[in-house]
């Protein structure tokens, strides 16, 4: 009979994201191994402090606490390339192995049971995404909670480390040296508006995507290619948020993914009162790390205080959802002239799938900026697909106001509407559909000042 091995796990960490230091290095000692194997022992590296481009980057320190999860899978190098894995694939059936921190302790679970052999070992630390999504993505949440009576718990709930170990069992057992694969952001926002006010939701805009289900590259300890669902913005719902005096300021902390911003970003700012401010800064090249905590800042008064026509939205449905079903905004409908199967609501966004298909958005005011994903789905059929967006003043006669073409990939697009002051409709038509799908998410709509 085969021998078998169960696979243990355990760290001296503490965690929990507490305040925002300067530079440290925390290394987790190992815990003396049980009788019946060799504890995976787990080197965390937090980041340095250093200060460019007017943002300042720091290290928020980091522990384990009760409830967290590190998931661990398992292949040989013929399996790698497979969809059966030793531990980790398939997903549904095998999923990775679960080791939960309790008791001040990483618990071994029953399952992790392994035979004599080589393998590739792969941990993950995160919320519960390794446990819904393939051993080889992570998904970073674009709207993420954070109660600001306890502002930055949500952190450790959004992070992610992951680490790799090849090892041949029984002769050795994994060890991890994990790896943060995000950063974190940090904006202080104090009120200057000459009043009280609260605030209701805090958002950061960039210019690659910053959230979405990403794979990971567990040789290099970074995230790889956007694997689906991506957003270049982080929206923060703030919870039992206090009324802030006037000069009185507050921290929205959020998790994004690091990339490399090339031009401008943005913060917006919802009041509980509707009022919006935003701010638009062009930061020219600017790295986002991984494993990094950066701060920005946004003074609310008038000249950050920007009117919104459309507020950001999207659809609030499931999968395949018919679009009669939808309860649209104000303001914004789908033209009825088309047929229904034409359209669907797919967990979040306004599907497109037919010729014609169109949603129409309707304002009585100049807009400034016209703000909106775009996602391309390749489905059966051959030829150009043209995607357009029209502008009308009575809702009747549409010219162009920007002719997108055969869109192939998912993209965010900003359309400066100034040039476009007495148009009172914007119409997202697929003009012309070959072998794409199209979605529409997270449509916004600013008024000129």
């Amino acid at each position: 009979m085969k021998m078998m091995k169960k696979i243990f796990i355990s760290m001296s960490l503490m965690l929990a994201a507490s305040a925002l230091t300067s530079c440290a290095n925390d290394d987790a000692s190992a815990i003396t191994p049980d009788a019946q194997g060799v504890a995976v022992n787990i080197t965390a590296a937090l980041p340095e402090t250093r200060t460019e481009i007017g943002y300042v980057d720091g290290a928020y320190k980091v522990a384990w606490k009760e409830g967290d999860n590190i998931y661990v899978s398992a292949y040989t190098d013929a399996e790698q390339a497979a969809d059966a894995w030793t531990w980790g694939k398939p997903n549904k059936t095998n999923p990775p192995r679960a080791y939960a921190y309790t008791g001040g302790a990483f618990v071994t679970p029953a399952d992790a049971i392994i035979n004599p052999g080589t393998y590739n070992f792969t941990a993950v630390y995160t919320n519960a995404s390794q446990a819904k999504y393939a051993a080889g993505t992570n998904s970073l949440d674009n709207e993420q909670v954070q109660d600001c009576n306890a502002p930055m718990a949500h952190l450790a709930t959004n992070d992610c480390l992951i680490g790799s170990s090849k090892v041949t069992i029984p002769d050795a057992q994994p060890s991890f040296t994990m790896k943060r694969i995000y950063s974190w952001m940090k904006i202080l926002v104090t009120n200057g508006t000459g009043t009280t006010a609260t605030i209701k939701n805090v958002s950061f805009t960039s210019t690659e995507n910053i959230a979405g289900v990403f794979n990971l590259d567990f040789e290099t300890g970074k995230i790889g290619a956007i694997a689906f669902s991506p957003s270049q913005s982080v929206d923060v719902a703030m919870t039992n948020a206090k009324a802030l005096e006037v000069g009185g300021s507050q921290d929205a902390y959020f998790v994004f993914a690091p990339h490399t911003a090339n031009g401008d970003v943005t913060i917006m700012v919802t009041m509980t009162d509707g009022k919006v401010y935003k701010q638009t800064k062009n930061i020219g090249s600017k790295t986002f790390e991984a494993g990094k905590a950066y701060t920005a800042a946004i003074t609310l008064n008038a000249n950050t205080n920007m009117p919104i026509l459309f507020a950001k939205w999207s659809p609030d449905c499931d999968k395949d959802a018919a679009i009669s079903s939808i309860v649209f905004p104000e303001g914004l409908s789908y033209d009825t002239n088309v047929a229904e199967d034409a359209y669907k609501c797919y967990a979040g966004k306004l599907g497109m799938r037919a010729t014609g298909a169109a949603y129409i958005l309707h304002y009585n005011q100049p807009a400034a900026t016209l703000t909106f994903t775009l996602q391309a789905n390749k489905a059966s059929g051959t030829g150009e697909n043209v995607f357009d967006i029209l502008g009308s003043e009575d809702g009747v006669s549409y010219t162009m106001i920007k002719a997108m073409g055969n869109v192939t990939k998912t993209d965010t697009y900003t359309i400066d509407m100034t040039q476009h002051s007495a148009v009172r409709y914007i119409k997202f038509i697929l003009t012309t559909r070959a072998d794409y799908n199209y979605s529409l998410y997270d449509i916004e709509l600013t008024g000129a000042k």
